[in-house]
């Protein structure tokens, strides 16, 4: 059953529920009223200084992926160098691990990671393969596992296209939680993509599936649907009524599901957010906020984007872009928000695009109970939050050259 309170809007959920397909799926939505008074309000927290990792002391390439560990280690790739470099708590240097190559434990492309147990884990998108690490004074390699799409398991129960799948998190028995994009429900997918996020084995075979979410279109996918076959090279998305997030946290079994949607006769965005602990619903938390304008500029800046890049010729793109323009539909307002990030500590942090209430590089951050806490403000040129939790987020800074540090900060509570 759900209890609410209407404060802060967080119902509590306790029954099992085994797909979270953009709706609350714990006995229905809960009231959420139009007024302008219903508007999230939170108080604004002071960040202070706490540790530095300066890029040129410590000689560090352009940071990628990033992992926080419950004990405040951070990981991070350096693609230029194919390592992950590991730091504790205090910015001290532990270990890197791996090598830029195509043998075992080294990278082409280390896209993601993350931490099970004393262990890290690396997913190579171009090895399609996850390695596995041991930390300790000695950090060593421990093996790999090949992650690829077969039939051999083709069934009710397993993924038909696995080469499609993304691992997002490593659970203790081994298993994995995977982003599976057009495998699962095909239909869904036209200019509205739908992923999925599971727990299978890397062979294939799915334990049960956690979330599934709709991505919003992008002009890739519309110019396929509108018959050009122009579909190379990576979608930019359009403006969207709603915007859909799936995040896991150091332990997979702790999954926040983000989803919004604009009103355009109220000007205001609702944003839905329900924890995951495995199969079941910890809790709901919505709250509202205003949405953020679409005006001719941006709309006509998401059409060039793609344009330019899809397109070789100076009259094919202007035939393209009337195409586009007199083809596409973009709504007036759209959600607010950018990014969402899960703490190790199981807060919740929403970030935010520009609106009247909040100015850019607002963060709404939410405790591990469901209640927005507070909202800082990391704003600037070359910053951009890595990793975060309900007291210290990590923020990568790059300086003129391009040159990037992470930096901690503490909330001042």
């Amino acid at each position: 059953m759900c209890r609410s309170r209407l404060a802060d809007r967080v119902f509590r959920c306790r029954a099992a529920i085994p797909l979270v397909l953009l709706t609350l799926g714990c006995g229905g939505h809960p009231p959420v009223a139009g007024a302008e008074g219903d508007l999230l309000e939170v108080s604004e927290t002071a960040l202070r200084p706490d540790v530095r990792i300066d890029g040129y002391e410590q000689d560090l390439v352009p940071i990628g992926a990033t992992a926080l560990h419950p004990d405040g280690r951070i990981a991070f790739t350096q693609y230029q160098d194919g390592q992950v470099t590991v730091y504790d708590a205090d910015g001290t240097r532990l270990a890197s691990v791996g090598r830029e190559g195509d043998g075992p434990g080294e990278f082409r492309y280390p896209q993601y990671i993350g931490f099970v147990g004393d262990s890290l884990w690396v997913w190579d998108s171009r090895h399609r393969r996850l390695s596995l690490f041991a930390l300790g004074p000695e950090p060593r390699f421990l093996r790999d596992a090949s992650v690829g799409g077969t039939s051999a398991h083709a069934g009710p129960d397993s993924l038909p296209m696995f080469e499609r799948a993304t691992p997002r998190g490593v659970y203790a028995d081994g298993t994995i939680l995977a982003a599976v994009t057009g495998s699962l429900d095909p239909e869904l997918l036209s200019s509205v993509g739908n992923v999925q996020y599971v727990r299978t084995t890397v062979e294939g075979e799915v334990r049960y599936p956690v979330a599934r979410v709709l991505r919003p279109p992008n002009l890739v996918t519309v110019s396929r649907d509108l018959g050009n076959g122009r579909t190379t090279g990576m979608g930019t998305p359009l403006p969207w009524v709603m915007r859909s997030y799936v995040v896991a946290g150091s332990d997979p079994e702790d999954v926040a599901v983000v989803r919004t949607a604009a009103d355009a006769e109220t000007s205001l965005a609702t944003v839905s957010v329900t924890r995951l602990a495995g199969q079941d619903t910890s809790w709901i938390t919505e709250f509202r906020i205003r949405a953020h304008p679409i005006t001719g500029e941006r709309a006509d800046s998401a059409v060039d984007a793609v344009v330019s890049r899809i397109s070789d010729a100076q009259q094919a793109e202007w035939n393209m872009r009337n195409e586009y323009r007199n083809r596409v539909t973009f709504p007036p307002v759209v959600p607010p928000l950018s990014e969402v990030l899960l703490g190790a500590d199981g807060s919740v942090w929403v970030g935010l695009t520009p609106v009247p209430d909040y100015p850019d590089g607002t963060w709404i951050v939410l405790d591990g109970d469901g209640h927005p806490s507070t909202r800082v403000t990391i704003a600037g040129d070359g910053r951009e939050v890595v990793q975060a939790s309900r007291d210290v987020v990590w923020v990568s800074e790059a300086d003129s050259l391009g040159v990037e540090s992470l930096a901690r900060y503490r909330l001042g509570r």
